[in-house]
């Protein structure tokens, strides 16, 4: 129910800050995903949305 939940969000929304504002999350329209900034460490993952009913496919995070 949660993923469902964060999915929609971000279908309404293209910039989302989760928790104390350690994560900032980036909607790609053309690729249907989305990029997820950890502010902490500085490490950036992308997440790929297929459908509602399958979780996201996500990167490991850079190392950069």
């Amino acid at each position: 129910m949660k993923k469902l939940l964060v999915i929609l969000l971000l279908t309404f929304t293209s910039l989302v800050y989760a928790g104390e504002g350690r994560y900032t999350m980036v909607y790609d329209e053309y690729w249907k995903g989305v990029y997820v900034l950890d502010s902490k460490d500085g490490s950036v993952k992308y997440c790929l949305v297929s459908s509602p009913e399958k979780p996201p496919k996500c990167s490991p995070p850079s190392k950069d």
